[in-house]
This record gives structure tokens, sequence and C-alpha cells, in this order.
């Protein structure tokens, strides 16, 4: 900043004054514009279990479901778990992201996709609200979608969307769930290593989702041109043939809006780069 007066102030004493004022207006807008963008995505909700457990569920005993070794552990093989956050539902453009980490405690092995994780919209009914929800909560009207995978130490499988039709009593069982068109190679964790998980859901148009996972450098893109829903309000997991306890922590959901405010952020530097070539 204090260059580029001195460059003006040199190169054309007479104006210095005016040029001076109107690049620090050029500046001033750039930078509430920016300060827009880097506060444009809003947090839905955040957890790192430091504080317990709240507002999570285990589908079997409350003893399944722990707060220790730094982040929440589900020891049951076969077990479900669950949390609801506020609702959002996304508009054309905006897109949810959901971050977590994502650990297995002792190597394994397993030759399939069971390991499965779910973002659902429950419609606001039959929400989870106890421990030991498996033999008791209707899941019929939840929609939404889940990934499959194989996070065994070794093994094959593959990794893939699933859209959950709204029939089904079970969350995240195959029935009432349609594959994707893309897969993608099944992904291996280290035992006692903590692996950073990111999902992004962007809707395109009034009737497309595009869908985003990514664990430990395996990356699955996929598109949803039929969706049948683009609101969310549940985090499920569902750890299948995983013969060792898993570990979340650090959850994070935001959404960010459609990226009109970078198109302004970028025609602010352009005015002010016009302002000085025209000069």
């Amino acid at each position: 900043m204090r260059f580029l007066i001195h460059v003006m102030k040199t190169h054309n004493p007479s104006s210095y004054s005016l040029r001076r004022n109107t690049l620090i207006g050029l500046v001033g807008i750039t930078s509430l514009l920016t300060g827009s963008l880097q506060l444009s995505a809003n947090t839905i909700y955040t957890q790192d279990f430091s504080a317990g457990r709240p507002g999570w569920y285990n589908s079997t005993s409350s003893g399944g479901l722990l707060v220790t070794g730094g982040g929440l552990k589900s020891i049951n093989t076969y077990s479900r778990f669950l949390t609801h956050f506020d609702a959002t539902t996304l508009s054309v453009g905006e897109s949810l992201n959901v971050s977590f980490d994502l650990k297995v405690e002792a190597p394994f092995d397993r030759n399939d996709w069971s390991f499965r994780i779910g973002i659902m919209d429950s419609e606001g009914a039959n929400q989870v609200s106890a421990d030991d929800y498996g033999s008791s909560t209707d899941f019929t009207n939840y929609g939404g979608y889940r990934i499959n995978t194989n996070i065994a130490t070794n093994g094959t499988g593959v990794t893939y969307f699933a859209e959950r039709s709204d029939n089904a009593g079970s969350l995240l069982g195959t029935p009432g769930s349609t594959s994707l068109a893309n897969s993608a190679n099944g992904v291996n964790l280290d035992a006692d290593t903590w692996y950073s998980t990111q999902f992004t859901f962007t809707r395109t148009d009034s009737t497309t989702l595009d869908l985003s996972f990514s664990l430990n450098g395996v990356t699955l893109l996929d598109t949803d041109t039929t969706a049948s829903t683009f609101r969310f309000d549940t985090l499920a997991f569902y750890e299948g043939d995983v013969n060792s306890a898993t570990y979340v922590d650090n959850v994070l959901i935001t959404t960010i809006p459609e990226p009109s405010t970078i198109t302004m952020v970028g025609a602010a530097f352009l005015l002010v780069g016009l302002y000085f070539k025209r000069r």
C-alpha cells in the first residue's frame, strides 16, 4: 500500500491526494468483500468430544460408545451410532461440507465394503434421543446418501455412494438404497492412525446434487441428477464387519453459499487494476 502511494506521488504529485483517497477507498471495498468471503462458511455443527458425547447415540447398549483415547470410540462389531444436527436445505450453488477424523484401533483383514457413513434427512421425524435405538427406531421416512467402503488394514473392496429411499426401516442397510454410477478403490487404514475424512455435497440445479468423498488418498466423485432430497440433519456410522474398535473425532459440519462473492472480489481487484492502467 505504501509503495503504491509512493508511485502515485512521484508520478504526478498534483493528483496525488485524489488518487490516494481513491485507492484507499478501492482497497477498503476489496477488504470488505474479502472479509465477507472468509466469513461465508456457516458452521452448522462442531464436536471434539472434550465434554463427553452429548447428542450421540449407539444402536446397542451405552457401554458400546465411549469417549476415550482422544475421541468417540465404538467397540461393537455391527454397531451403529449417529447424531443429529440443525437441518439445512441446500439452495442452488450451495454446498454442505462434513469433515471428521477417523481411526481404527487394531489391524484387521477384510475383503468387502461393509463400513458405511451416512449423511441423511430425517424429515424432522423419528429422531433418535437415547442409546439402544437399534430395535426401537423406524427409519422408514429417512432419505439421503451413504458411502460404503473398506477400512481394513489389509484387504480389497470398493468405495461407492448409495442413495437411500425412504422405504426401509434400517438406516444404513442395503435394502432401500440405490448405488450411484461411480466407484473407487477401498480405503485401507493403518491401525492407531488418525485420518482426515471429507464429504462435500453441492446442489448445482433444481434436481442435481454433486457428491464427493475423500479419505487416505482415495477420492470419489459422483452426481445424482434426480436427487430425492437437498435437506440434511443426520450423520450416521455403521461398522459392519469391522473387527476393530473405531474412533471419530473433530466433527465439523458447514455450509458454503454459492461463490458469487468470489466474483465480486475479483471485480474489485480488476477495478483497481484498470484504475492504474488508465493513469
